[in-house]
């Protein structure tokens, strides 16, 4: 069986050999500043109080930062961190701002299943399966994307599955395996969803699956059942609808694409790059970087039950996340072999609450310190 220790090393012996074999020098571990302002930024969003930063320089334990670590992932910061960050992905740039008010449901749903630790494949069948109105949850991903079959075929298949399965919507793919009718056929999952005819404000539609509905090829009569990307379809004696039907096979063994996509996705967060780049884009035609890598962590991903802070644990503790991003060489190094940790632009999310984080500090100092003048 699979242990962390063993995992983390195993990962940077991976990384390292290929450093090795392109004769590139890894770049020395982090300091502590840069270290911990790293670890706050990217699992709570923002960056640690001056009073957290001294107790961690000042501490001598060896292993205060896996301790640090430990801690940040139980913190509400960090829940609140990841749901916006996945709120983001789940809502396309164009959502309407009657929409975009709703989005508050959604954030505090993916908020409380983070923080519940419940395991990831869960909640990627309780969106898939998602019910109710917009402004309860997880409905609001399908009905800002109209409940469009195609629409929602393409956006699930990238976020979830790590695949371009839209450019096969009106001819095979150019790169890729996928045929015409694979695209189809996963977007007849979503053929029953209601559609809003625009007599009802969107925020005010209820998600409930009808009886009828199909999809059909472009520019032709001819109807394509539900198919898993993949290729098998669903049994008829299968119970459930459509989309309940998708939302088991979702986190079932059969679907080899889910932990490989999300640990991917985790990966380029906490190192500014993917894996596989583009992070949706995976398959024969876009090897990854470190093929053994992401096998590695997508199995031990697997056999911790879809458990996203055991992944982020894991990936934090290991030699590659805690490297400066000072190049040990003066010559430009391939950013895919991660020799150094790579620069990472800041969001707008993590820039306000760090924003906000520190003239907060500085009012409370402030009220602490006396007034430079009598």
């Amino acid at each position: 069986p699979l242990d962390r220790p063993a995992v983390v090393a195993r990962i940077d012996d991976l990384l390292l050999a290929k450093l090795s074999q392109a004769g590139i020098e890894p770049a020395k571990i982090s300091g502590d500043s840069e270290f911990l302002r790293r670890v706050y930024l990217d699992l709570t969003g923002q960056i640690p109080s001056v009073s957290t930063a001294r107790d961690f320089f000042d501490d001598q334990q060896p292993n205060k930062r896996l301790r640090v670590i430990d801690q940040l992932l139980s913190k509400p910061k960090t829940f609140r961190h990841f749901a916006e960050v996945w709120r983001k992905l789940l809502l396309p740039g164009n959502t309407s701002p009657e929409l975009l008010q709703q989005a508050v449901g959604l954030e505090a749903w993916l908020r409380d299943k983070f923080s519940d630790e419940l395991r990831y494949d869960r909640i990627v069948s309780d969106i898939i399966a998602a019910t109710g109105s917009a402004a309860e949850g997880p409905a609001l991903f399908f009905t800002a994307l109209e409940s469009d079959p195609k629409k929602i075929a393409a956006a699930t298949a990238r976020i979830f599955l790590g695949l371009q399965l839209e450019c096969a919507e009106c001819h095979d793919h150019p790169f890729d395996d996928w045929k015409q009718e694979d695209f189809w056929g996963y977007a007849a999952f979503f053929a029953r969803l209601p559609k809003n005819e625009g007599m009802m404000p969107a925020r005010d539609q209820r998600l409930v699956d009808r009886r009828t509905g199909e999809v059909t090829l472009p520019d032709t009569d001819q109807v394509v059942a539900p198919q898993f990307p993949g290729g098998h379809h669903p049994s008829p004696q299968e119970p459930g609808t459509r989309r309940q039907q998708l939302a088991i096979w979702m986190g079932s063994p059969e679907n080899p694409y889910l932990a490989r996509a999300f640990v991917n996705r985790v990966w380029a967060q906490l190192f500014g790059l993917g894996l596989v780049e583009p992070v949706d884009d995976m398959g024969p035609h876009n090897p990854a970087s470190h093929p053994e890598v992401i096998d590695l962590l997508a199995d031990y991903f697997v056999a911790s039950g879809y458990d996203f802070q055991e992944l982020l644990r894991t990936v934090c503790q290991t030699q590659a996340y805690q490297r400066t991003s000072e190049s040990s060489s003066q010559d430009p190094q391939p950013d895919e072999l991660f020799a150094a940790m790579r620069v990472k632009v800041l969001t707008a999310e993590q820039l306000y609450d760090s924003l906000r984080s520190c003239l907060t500090q500085n009012e409370q100092e402030s009220e602490r310190q006396p007034l430079p003048f009598n």
